[in-house]
């Protein structure tokens, strides 16, 4: 829980994000598998706080790619924010 509640707000480069998550995701699965034996909960937990990390990477990446090439074709000039960030914004996510 500490984790969650310390990470707080987060600034990030528009193309920092991706390794941010990917890094956050392998560090919850080593400490998942160090505590595997003997603290199968506390593996569980890390291991399902790794899933979201690995999850959210991938769309910035893909979302990344996507906005690169939009950009190339000269279609748009904005920048693509994740899912969650969309809803919270109040746009409609398909």
């Amino acid at each position: 829980m500490g984790l969650i509640t310390a990470a707080g707000v987060a600034s990030r480069g528009v193309y920092d994000g991706v390794e941010i998550e990917r890094d956050k995701a392998t560090r919850y699965r080593t400490w998942s598998t160090a505590t595997a034996g003997p603290r199968p909960r506390t593996s569980r937990m890390l291991r399902d706080l790794a899933e979201p990390r690995a999850g959210r990477a991938a769309r910035l990446e893909r979302d990344l790619q996507t906005t690169s090439a939009a950009k190339r074709a000269g279609e748009i000039e904005a920048l693509v924010v994740d899912r969650s960030d969309r809803r919270r914004l109040g746009f409609s996510v398909e």
